[in-house]
C-alpha cells in the first residue's frame, strides 16, 4: 500500500474485526487525518513479517501503525519502521491496548510529539532484539525519544536505544505502568535541556538489569533520571555520560532510585554530582563510583 490517504483512520490499511497477515509487505507514504498513517487496527489480529513501514503520517497517533481495543494483537517480526510521523504519540507505532510484540525490528528516524519511535498507552508490550535509533520528539515537553510507556506494561530484552532525542527521556520515557529492561544498550541518546539522557521516569516503575548506559547527555541525569516514581538499576555499567547535574544518575525530589552491583565510571557533570546526584531517595548496594568529575561539587556523588 503506497501513497494512499484517509480523512479518518488507516491511511494505507484499515483493519477492524479481522485478521491481517502481511509478509515482506511495504506500507509507504500513506497518510491519515486521525490515527494509523500506514495501518490502523481495531479488534484486529495483525501479523507483520519482514515488513517495511516508512514515510507514513498521522495527524494524531501512530504515524506508521496504530492499535486500539484490548482484544487487538500486533506481532512484528523483523523489518523496519522508518521515517514515519505523528502529530500526537508514536511516530512509528502507537498502541492504546491489546498485546504487542516486536522481535528483531529496526525503529528509526520517526517523529512524534511524544514517543518519537513508539508509544505504549495501555497495551502489554514485549520487545526483543530490536533497535530504536535516531527517533525524536517534536513537542516542547516531549517525552520518550525512542519509546514512551504512558501506561501498561513493557518487557524489553536485548534491545538497543541509540541516538534518540527528547526533552525528557532521550531513549526511553516512563510516565506510568511497569517497564523492565534486560541486557539493553543505551548510547548517544539526549534529553535536550531535560532529564534522563538514556531514560527517565516521571511516574511508574522502571527496572534496568545487565545493561550498558554510555555517552548519553541531559541537563539532569546524563544517563538515568527519576523525577517521580521508582527506578531500580542492577548489574549495569554507567559510563561516560554527561549532564549539568548528575552526570551518570539523578534522583529528583519525588523520585526513588535503588542501585545494586553496578559501576559508575567516567561520567561528567558541569555543576554537581559527576557520578550521581540525589535530591530524593537513593540507595546503593555494592556500587563502584570511580573516575567521575564535576565542575563545582561532588565529583563522585552529591547528596
Amino acid at each position: 500500500a503506497r501513497d494512499n490517504t484517509s480523512p479518518g483512520k488507516g491511511g494505507g490499511v484499515y483493519a477492524v474485526d479481522t485478521t491481517v497477515v502481511l509478509d515482506a509487505a511495504t506500507l509507504r507514504d500513506n497518510a491519515a487525518s486521525f490515527d494509523g498513517g500506514g495501518l490502523y487496527g481495531l479488534r484486529a489480529r495483525v501479523t507483520l513479517t519482514s515488513a517495511t513501514i516508512s514515510g507514513n503520517s498521522a495527524a494524531v497517533d501512530g504515524g506508521g501503525l496504530a492499535l486500539r481495543d484490548a482484544t487487538s494483537t500486533l506481532s512484528i517480526e523483523g523489518g523496519t519502521i522508518t521515517a514515519n510521523t505523528a502529530g500526537g504519540r508514536g511516530g512509528g507505532l502507537f498502541a492504546e491496548a491489546g498485546t504487542v510484540s516486536l522481535n528483531g525490528v529496526t525503529v528509526s528516524q520517526n517523529r512524534a510529539a511524544h514517543g518519537g519511535g513508539a508509544a505504549n498507552a495501555g497495551a502489554t508490550l514485549a520487545v526483543s532484539g530490536t533497535t530504536f535509533n535516531a527517533n525524536r520528539t517534536t513537542a516542547a515537553t516531549g517525552l520518550g525519544g525512542g519509546l514512551l510507556n504512558e501506561s501498561g506494561a513493557a518487557t524489553i530484552t536485548g534491545t538497543i536505544f541509540s541516538g534518540n532525542q527528547a526533552t525528557d527521556g532521550g531513549g526511553l520515557g516512563v510516565a506510568a505502568g511497569e517497564v523492565a529492561v534486560t541486557s539493553g544498550q543505551f548510547s548517544g541518546n539526549r534529553a535536550s535541556g531535560g532529564n534522563g539522557g538514556a531514560a527517565v521516569t516521571t511516574g511508574g516503575t522502571l527496572t534496568i538489569s545487565a545493561a550498558a548506559l554510555s555517552g548519553n547527555e541531559a541537563a539532569f541525569g546524563g544517563a538515568l533520571a527519576v523525577s517521580s516514581g521508582n527506578v531500580t538499576l542492577r548489574a549495569s555499567t554507567v559510563r561516560d555520560n554527561r549532564a549539568g547535574d548528575g552526570g551518570g544518575l539523578a534522583a529528583g525530589l519525588n523520585g526513588a532510585m535503588a542501585i545494586a552491583n553496578s559501576t559508575l565510571n567516567g561520567n561528567q557533570a558541569s555543576v554537581s554530582g559527576g557520578g550521581l546526584v540525589n535530591a530524593g531517595a537513593m540507595t546503593l548496594d555494592n556500587v563502584t563510583v570511580s573516575g567521575n568529575s564535576a565542575g563545582a561539587s561532588g565529583g563522585g556523588a552529591q547528596n
